[in-house]
């Protein structure tokens, strides 16, 4: 039961963050695409080190998502 209202409590915070990130508020936008940064950055790593042979669309969809986190940042901040 606590996995679940885990799961759930997280999926609301990706909503919430997603939200305001396409509303166009800097601050949340910052934040949410920060957070993605930071998680795929730590899939990466996490299919290098932990898996012995690497699944590589989850390495390419890691890659995708952490070059788009860069340049929506990088948007923002100019």
């Amino acid at each position: 039961m606590k996995k679940i209202l885990d799961q759930i409590l997280n999926a609301m915070a990706i909503f919430a963050m997603a939200f305001f990130a396409i509303q166009g508020n800097k601050t949340v936008g910052k934040l949410a695409f920060s957070f993605l940064l930071i998680t795929m950055i730590t899939a990466l790593g996490l299919e290098f080190f932990a898996r012995p042979e690497p699944k590589m669309i989850l390495v390419i969809i890691a890659t995708l998502l952490t070059a788009i986190s860069i340049y929506k940042l990088n948007a923002k901040t100019q």
